[in-house]
């Protein structure tokens, strides 16, 4: 009868314990994919929810295809960012831009520019969850000028909310 009671205990606390590693990892799997989807590096989320069940699956996916409907919207203001400066026609631009101080006195100087003969390009987004740092390089014939505009997705848009110049 001892034996018996013995046997069922460590059968019990055997059980218990695999369930608990296999808990685990699930928390572990679901906490990367949640960080992925954090810092907007949909690709690898998209490949790290194959591995869970249906129900998992969708609900990360309406999240995922959440989240690229507001990189749709980023690409847009982006456009009209760099039509913008490339105009010099900024009443498009004026409803995206809700900046600091600081910042106001230099979009009114940055309106003063001509950009018409410059190339942009982003080279490197920084997200943290509805949050952007974005750094753009603007270059005219052999100069460059890096711009660091800080983004946020307010009231389903993208608004800017500073910007700097870098060196």
């Amino acid at each position: 009868m001892k034996k018996l009671g013995f046997f069922l205990i460590l059968s019990i606390l055997l059980i218990s314990c695999t369930s608990l590693e296999s808990v685990q990892k699930t928390n572990k799997s679901h906490r990367e994919i949640d960080e992925k989807i954090r810092i907007w590096d949909l690709e690898n989320a998209e490949e790290m929810i194959m591995n869970l069940s249906d129900t998992e699956k969708e609900t990360y996916i309406n999240i995922i295809n959440e989240r690229k409907e507001k990189l749709e919207k980023l690409y847009e203001l982006e456009n009209i960012l760099k039509e913008s400066l490339l105009t010099g026609d900024f009443t498009s631009l004026d409803s995206y831009v809700k900046l600091d101080t600081i910042s106001s006195f230099r979009y009114k100087k940055l309106k003063e520019y001509d950009f018409s003969n410059v190339k942009f390009y982003v080279a490197k987004r920084d997200f943290i969850d509805m949050s952007l740092k974005e750094l753009t390089i603007v270059n005219l014939h052999d100069e460059s000028m890096y711009i660091e505009f800080v983004m946020e997705y307010i009231n389903d848009n993208w608004v800017i909310k500073s910007f700097d110049e870098k060196r």
